[in-house]
């Protein structure tokens, strides 16, 4: 049996092409330049291009530097550690004072080091080490995957009423037919497994109903 330990486990690594001109160091965080080149065009240098995190790129993580790049200065191409495989151990570079099993790692806006997860700051990783980083350095830590873009409750109503209005002509198709509703795609992402559980329960009365019909006592 193979023994695996810190520095050991298969890590998805991938070489991108870092456009700053920033020297690097092992556990910095990296983030697709996906707006780049003109907007009306499929530049490919989206899909390997990565800068510093900004707060025009946040959602688009693409990893953490590798320990065998530090040092590296750009424009470079680079290798960088991604968030494909959560529970993966990797040093993860930031500036909080972290407790192992407890302080959440975010990316933060401006920033090559992780600070503390929160609603600017998507969690990519939680600290597997306690250590005070809070001059600057790499921690172990369990990388979570790509952050969730979050969507506020408010937006994402909005965002539905606007679809299911462009497509049945009015925002309550999902109140008034829900019990006909077979296409969960139609809705915004954020209410499909709403839209699931709503399915769910109807059916579940129906069959309420029907059992109470065969034993006579609804008519």
């Amino acid at each position: 049996m193979t023994n695996v330990t810190y520095n050991s486990e298969d890590l998805t690594h991938r070489k991108v092409y870092y456009a700053g001109e920033d020297t690097l160091k092992a556990g910095y965080c990296l983030c697709y330049d996906r707006s780049f080149g003109q907007a009306n065009e499929a530049a490919p240098a989206r899909a390997y291009r990565v800068v510093k995190p900004a707060e025009g790129n946040i959602r688009y993580f693409a990893g953490v530097v590798a320990d065998d790049q530090d040092g590296r200065t750009g424009p470079c191409w680079v290798t960088v550690v991604e968030p494909a495989l959560p529970g993966r151990l990797v040093k993860v570079f930031t500036n909080q004072n972290c407790t192992l099993g407890v302080t959440r790692l975010g990316l933060v806006a401006g920033s090559y080091a992780a600070g503390a997860a929160g609603a600017s700051s998507p969690a990519i990783a939680l600290a597997m080490q306690t250590l005070d980083c809070s001059a600057g350095a790499a921690v172990m830590a369990q990388l979570e995957g790509a952050p969730a873009l979050t969507v506020k409750p408010a937006a994402a109503v909005t965002q539905t009423q606007v679809q299911l209005t462009h497509d049945y002509g009015y925002a309550d198709f999902v109140v008034d037919d829900v019990g006909e509703i077979f296409y969960p795609s139609l809705l915004n992402n954020n209410f499909r497994e709403i839209t699931v559980q709503l399915m769910r329960i109807h059916a579940d009365i129906a069959a309420i109903i029907t059992s109470l019909r065969n034993a006579n006592i609804l008519a």
